[in-house]
């Protein structure tokens, strides 16, 4: 389907001389003008997120290097191509906006196996539409582009050799740039918050520990990091707040339930429960603000905070005298009381007296205890000039 429902389509004979790409429009059902888009041996394609526009690649055929291909509907102009030679196999996926498409290529040697992988990066909403390269001569294992933003991922290499590497498509000077590598980590699965900017890396489906590490792309920092033994599934919430780690028994007959994590690595909830099959995020509705009111708010959002920090004083300053004040009141009514009653005492030291027989000489002296507790009512950090 398209990105907004006025489409879909279906390839039709796959790799063969007479594969095609067959559009429809949804109203009609109809076949868009009448005929299917001929591309022989075309393997793959996908639609972007973003428009009408459908990205596919078609393998080497003798002669003919194999290319990875974008193209307009309804009016089938092929806006971008580029030539690929060597090639053993294609991934194609996009950013979220449909403002990057991302091919990793397989590579084969003379020998016709894969020797190393790269990844084509086509930049959709630039002019003439450029294409970047990242060339690797490890196996990947992973990859993502962050949500609505500018970051790539990538996990390659093998076993307790795999590295990490975070890329940014375009930097300040419009380049391709890798920002850091991360090398020795025990991970095999990326999975990008929502609203991008944390990235949890995580070792799924496998009988070790489960290892997840979380990372903030801003800064290139590491977070924290987490176990979660035998983990096969990873879910982020809607607003990119909490993430949470399944075992299913689907997959694993023991320890199945799940645990609930801060985006920054904290444990918050940890629950096993027998037969446990999958946990998800109820949806959240999409925000009412354009993407310029968003822009604003996130550039101005020091001065936002610098008013809610003074309401936070406000609010805590004022139930900090209420307290006080509350405290006051209960040891005025509790003087008052004990006035009332010792009163009542001495008024009674006769019949006492007589009751018992006896003189009775009364000595309170050792009746009151004096303690004193100090309560916290405010910490407050004062620079020294």
């Amino acid at each position: 389907w398209s990105y907004d429902g006025k489409y879909f389509a279906r390839i039709t004979k796959a790799g063969q001389d007479d594969a095609a790409i067959s559009v429809y429009d949804s109203e009609t059902c109809g076949l868009l003008d009448k005929k299917s888009i001929k591309l022989p041996c075309v393997k793959d394609f996908s639609w972007s997120p973003g428009n009408h526009v459908l990205g596919f690649w078609v393998p080497e055929v003798r002669d003919i290097p194999a290319r990875v291909t974008l193209m307009q509907i309804p009016s089938r102009n092929e806006i971008r191509s580029k030539n690929l030679f060597s090639v053993a196999d294609c991934k194609m996926f996009w950013q979220s906006k449909g403002d990057y498409l991302c091919v990793q290529v397989s590579r084969m040697n003379k020998n016709k196996k894969v020797s190393f992988c790269n990844f084509e990066i086509f930049h959709v909403r630039q002019k003439l539409i450029p294409v970047d390269n990242i060339e690797l001569r490890d196996t990947v294992i992973d990859c993502a582009i962050e949500p609505g933003g500018t970051k790539l991922v990538v996990i390659h290499g093998e076993g307790a050799r795999s590295s990490a590497s975070f890329y940014e498509l375009h930097d300040a000077k419009g380049q391709l740039s890798c920002l850091r590598t991360f090398e020795k980590v025990q991970v095999n699965t990326v999975s990008w918050s929502p609203n991008g900017r944390f990235v949890v890396l995580a070792q799924l489906q496998t009988s070790s520990d489960g290892v997840l590490e979380f990372y903030d792309s801003t800064d290139m920092t590491l977070m924290g990091t987490g176990e979660h033994f035998k983990v096969t599934d990873i879910c982020w919430d809607p607003t990119g707040r909490y993430v949470t780690t399944g075992v299913s028994s689907w997959a694993v007959k023991m320890d199945a339930g799940y645990t609930l994590w801060s985006f920054q690595g904290k444990c918050l909830r940890q629950e096993q429960i027998d037969n446990f099959g999958i946990i998800a995020w109820r949806p959240r509705p999409p925000t009412l603000l354009s993407t310029e009111e968003i822009s604003r708010i996130k550039k101005d959002l020091k001065k936002y905070q610098r008013t809610f920090d003074a309401k936070d004083r406000m609010s805590q300053s004022k139930a900090s005298k209420e307290v006080i004040e509350k405290r006051r009141k209960l040891a005025k009514d509790y003087a008052s009381y004990r006035d009332q009653k010792a009163k009542i005492y001495e008024s009674e030291a006769s019949q006492r007296s007589s009751l018992r027989y006896e003189d009775e000489m009364d000595n309170t002296d050792g009746d009151t205890v004096e303690e004193i507790v100090e309560v916290l009512i405010k910490e407050e950090l004062i620079p020294i000039e």
